[in-house]
């Protein structure tokens, strides 16, 4: 999973821990770790599913210890872009980034872990339309 990690986190994140959290213009929204995992400020219509919050718990029930302030974090603590390229070089955001370096592993693990979800999805409708056709040209 290390080869992966590494992978995701160059071409995501351009193999910097600098990278690893981000926020584009006209979003409203920051990016955080290799996989660009959302989390909206509080009150910010959600566009797109949050996915950090979630990133979190997934670290959490793996054993990774979190700052207080991470793990009560209920939404994204930088209101909008601009706070949050402000705070940059605060020690919360070295902290935040920390910790995504850190567990680039895990998060590659996170990732596959959500792929596989849609992947059963579709394999089951594909089984239950496979048994349905069969059913058509050989009843019981």
């Amino acid at each position: 999973m290390h080869k992966i990690a590494e992978k995701i986190w160059k071409n995501e994140c351009g193999g910097t821990i600098k990278g690893l959290t981000w926020w584009n213009k006209d979003e409203n929204f920051g990016s955080f770790g290799i996989g660009h995992f959302i989390w909206y400020p509080e009150g910010e219509e959600e566009k797109f599913k949050e996915t950090f919050p979630e990133l979190m718990k997934f670290l959490t029930q793996q054993g990774v210890l979190l700052p207080v302030w991470l793990k009560e974090a209920k939404k994204c603590p930088w209101k909008n872009r601009d706070e949050f390229y402000n705070s940059t070089h605060t020690a919360k955001m070295i902290e935040l980034r920390q910790i995504l370096f850190d567990t680039k592993d895990l998060q590659a693990v996170f990732i596959t872990k959500r792929l596989k979800r849609p992947c059963l999805l579709w394999s089951n409708i594909f089984l239950l339309r496979r048994k349905k056709t069969l059913k058509l040209f050989f009843p019981d």
